[in-house]
């Protein structure tokens, strides 16, 4: 079974959950280093890359905006997402896309929403920089890419067996990604230099969580398109 149909099948079976908890904080709260919430949304577009059964869509809805929109990888995903927006009368344009091809007209969106994605390579290619070229195409100019990403100890890093700059996942507890080779990143300077081609002005936060034995360990932050 290759990670498409591990994805599909996991995406088929899940109820819809809650949106993550940091996307919340980033997109309704208001920190020194952080506020959109007070520019409001209304006129403003977002795509949710690899949006999972779209529990990040009611939020947008109340939050306003203008447009909402968001990939998943296999056609029988993106058709469990139609039918929970039709549910919760929420209107979103969902497309079939990955990391490589978004699926989206260029200069569409005014924000772009990579949460626990960017770094997932399409059928273990070593390409991360197509990632890069592929977010900036469908961001319009001073477009805000938000973003996270696990720090080097997270534990879906555990006993990885690493390169320079992309490991392979062996001992992961929820056993999904075993096998599979992601991008990482040893630091903050790391990530800057790999979007940096590309976008500016970074801010980051750091989540730092012992959850019941699991180290949950993430930057998260956002950046403007050049």
């Amino acid at each position: 079974m290759n990670n498409s149909e591990k994805w599909t099948n996991t995406y088929k079976k899940m109820d819809m959950p809650y949106p993550s908890e940091y996307v919340i904080r980033i997109f309704k709260g208001r920190y020194p280093k952080l506020d959109f919430y007070s520019k409001g949304y209304s006129d403003k577009s977002i795509l949710d890359i690899s949006c999972g059964i779209g529990r990040n869509f009611p939020l947008f809805a109340q939050l306003g905006f203008g447009k909402i929109a968001g990939t998943e990888i296999t056609q029988e995903i993106v058709d469990v997402i139609h039918n929970n927006c039709q549910k919760m009368g929420i209107e979103a344009d969902v497309r079939v896309g990955n990391n490589e091809n978004l699926g989206f007209e260029s200069e569409s969106f005014d924000f772009l929403l990579a949460w626990n994605v960017c770094y997932y390579l399409n059928e273990n290619k070593k390409n991360f920089e197509k990632h890069v070229v592929e977010y900036a195409r469908v961001l319009k100019k001073g477009g805000v890419l938000v973003f996270s990403i696990p720090c080097e100890d997270a534990f879906i890093y555990d006993k990885a067996i690493k390169g320079d700059k992309y490991l392979e996942i062996t001992n992961d507890w929820f056993k999904g990604r075993n096998g599979t080779i992601q991008r990482y990143f040893k630091n903050e300077q790391e990530i800057e230099d790999a979007f940096g081609e590309y976008f500016e002005n970074f801010v980051f936060g750091k989540i730092s969580d012992d959850c019941f034995g699991l180290s949950y360990k993430w930057h998260i932050g956002y950046c403007i398109k050049k």
